[in-house]
Parts: C-alpha cells; structure tokens; sequence
C-alpha cells in the first residue's frame, strides 16, 4: 500500500499556475509543439542546450544521435556484460564486508551500480572503487542542481555548489576522457565519441560537460529511487499475495511491478513547460507567451479513468484503460519522453533483436535472489524535500 498522497507531498509552486489534472490532459500536453521546454532558467549552467533543455531542430538532432546509445545491440551490452558484471561484483563485495547477515543501504548500493553503468554509456574511464565514490559524491552535487525547482535549502547555495561539482567532474572525468577520445582514429560508441564525432552541431567542451552530467545524474537519481521504491512497495505488498513470491523469478513480473511502482512514485510529480506561443489548456483555460504551466504527473498517475479504482495503492496486477501507459508520465510523454526508457524498461523483440528485460527488471531480480528485505532494526528515511525519495533504505540479504 502507497502512503503517498497531495497532502504528504506539498508543493513548493504558484497555485494559480495552469495546471493539467489528469492522465489525457497531461499527456496532450507534453506532445503539443505549443509548450517548450523552456524553464531551465536558475540552472540553465547546467542544462541549457541539453538533450532535456533544448526544442526544435537542436533537440530533433540531439534525440536521434544519442538515441543511438541505446539501440538493441547496445542494450544487449549493457545487459549481458555491464550490468551482470557490476552487479556481481557491488554484491560480493557487500557480502565479503559483513559478519552473519550481509546488511547494507540500497541507495547507495543501487546508486553505484547505476553510476558504473552510467560511466559506460558515457565513456567516462577508470573508474574503480576510490573513483566511483568520488564520482557518486559529485553527482549528488550535481542533482541538486539539476533538481533546483525542488530544493528547500537556499538556492543560490545549492547553485554554488553545483557548479563546483560541475568544475570538479569535468577536471576529474570529462576532461581525460575527451583527451583520449579526441586521439583515437576511430569513434568509440559512448556519449563521448558520438557528440566528438558530430559534424550536425558545434559542440564546445562546456557542451559535451552538460551533457554528460545530465546522463550521470539522471541515471544515479532515476535508477536508485525506481529501484527503492519498487523494493519497498513489493516488500509491503508481498505478504497479502503470498502465492506471488515465485513470480520474484520472473523477469516479466519484475518488469509489470517496476512500472506500476514508477507509476505510483513518479518522482517530481509535476513537469515545467513553458506556452511557446498562445494556446489554450486541454481544459479551455487560456495561456500567454512564455507562461508556464504545469503538467500534473502525480495525478495524472493516480486518474482513475486511465488506472481504475484504487489508483493510489501499488497492485502489479492492475488492469489498465487501452492506449494508457502502465508507468503513467513518470518517463514523460511526447518528444521529450526519457531517452533513456528502453535501457530502464527493456523492449519487445524485433525482427532482428532478442527482448530486453530492463535494467529495472535486471536489479530488482538480482536483488530478490540475494534475499533483499528491509532491515527490521532500521528504518527508512526520507529527506528534507518535496521530492518523492529515500534518503537511507536500510536492508539486509538472507541468501548472499
């Protein structure tokens, strides 16, 4: 059972901003070419031009080239190589460090593993334990400020920060790695190589920082909360369907649970636009230039029209309105749905691809096996924020 509600989830925005209330409504907003994505203003440093803060012929261009990171054979390479790897390795070495029950927090854990694979996709190098913990430090920085809307500390400090860290990851990480890459012959297949070796765009060094932050701190923060949720949901509800605790096998189930859990915590539950010119919301109400505007996630989730009764509990064996997507708008809708949906969420099979389980999946399984459940003697904590997340998920692992 979800204990998330409008009431525990304040928002710290304008009520008389227009507003979308509803699955349909939201979501014929963010296909509309009349809302841009224009927003990104406190932390433009930060994600101007970016595959998330660019419109038009930038972003067409941006989509199909870094769409290409995530097409089936390299899907297949984060599965079966990177991620198998990463997991089997951030387990053994929680397991080698405990006496009796291995014991450990699963947003860390979670967000280790996503950083390694991150760094692949990326083409960030050597990154070995002392560097990874350096890594996961700077991008926490960094998602703050990306997240700026959301923070409740002082904004301009939370700025201030990140562009430290911003300064710190590209001296550290970026900078190497693009030296390397600029010597190479041949193009490698990471973000990286595919921005360097773009003749559609001038990509500056700030440039290809940006956009190699934004996929650093989008995987760390998106990966670890699905995965902490869906755990947490899943230990909640295992207990009253005990006949599902053989479907923890099963990839398929896993995948079902993980969306209608990304449905019921879609994270920020509410996505910015701005009125590109002058249109009128789904609802009649009239919009100005440069307006923004509001599309309600959280209640477009929780629309009882598009999920059915009960939308606010966690129930992977919901019954779902035709055309309505299972995971609501957590990923977005429309040309700036996340790109990085497939890697998250698998794919069908294709004419010359195997189906992908999904990186979401893929966790989630790895986990059960090892035993995950929540540590009785500590429990969750959330932060000081609006946003819907763990701060600690204290766990332990019975068959590692």
């Amino acid at each position: 059972m979800s204990n998330t509600c409008p009431a525990n989830v304040p928002l710290p925005l304008d009520p008389a901003l227009p507003r979308t209330e509803n699955y349909e409504d939201g979501a014929s907003v963010l296909r509309s070419a009349s809302f841009s994505v224009d927003v990104y203003h406190e932390n433009a440093v930060l994600l101007a031009g970016t595959l998330l803060g660019s419109d038009g012929d930038r972003h067409r261009h941006l989509k199909r080239l870094e769409g290409g990171l995530f097409n089936p054979a390299h899907l297949a390479h984060y599965e079966k190589t990177v991620l198998a790897e990463v997991v089997d390795e951030e387990l053994a070495a929680l397991a080698a460090n405990g006496d009796g029950v291995p014991r450990g927090d699963l947003i860390p854990l979670v967000r280790r593993m996503a950083l390694r694979i991150s760094a692949e996709v990326v083409g960030l190098d050597d990154i070995d334990d002392a560097r990874l913990s350096h890594l996961t430090r700077l991008v926490a920085r960094l998602g703050d400020g990306i997240l700026i809307q959301w923070a409740t500390r002082d904004h301009a400090e939370v700025m201030r920060d990140a562009l430290a860290g911003k300064e710190e990851f590209w001296a550290e990480f970026v900078r190497p790695a693009l030296e390397k890459r600029r010597g190479q012959a041949r193009p490698g297949k990471d973000l990286i190589s595919v921005l360097l070796a773009d003749t559609t765009l001038s990509w500056s060094d700030d440039d290809i920082l940006k956009e190699a932050l934004l996929f650093m701190a989008a995987a760390a923060f998106t990966t670890a909360t699905a995965v902490t949720h869906a755990v947490a949901e899943l230990t909640n509800w295992l207990p009253g369907h005990p006949e599902a605790r053989e479907k923890l096998a099963d990839p398929e189930f896993l995948r079902v649970a993980g969306m209608e859990s990304l449905r019921v915590h879609p994270g920020r539950h509410v996505l910015f636009r701005a009125a590109a010119e002058r249109p009128t919301m789904p609802d009649g109400t009239p919009v100005e230039p440069g307006q923004l505007v509001l599309v309600d996630k959280f209640h477009a989730n929780m629309d009882e029209e598009a999920y059915g009764g009960a939308a606010g509990e966690f129930d992977p064996y919901r019954t779902i309105a035709e055309g309505t997507a299972p995971y609501g708008l957590s990923f977005g809708a429309g040309p700036h749905q996340c790109l990085g949906k497939p890697l998250v969420l698998g794919t069908a099979a294709g004419r010359r691809a195997e189906p992908r389980d999904g990186t979401l999946a893929l966790l989630l399984g790895a986990l059960f096996r090892a035993g995950v459940e929540r540590d009785p003697d500590h429990p969750p904590v959330r932060p000081d924020s609006v946003h819907d997340r763990y701060e600690s998920f204290p766990v332990r692992f019975t068959a590692l």
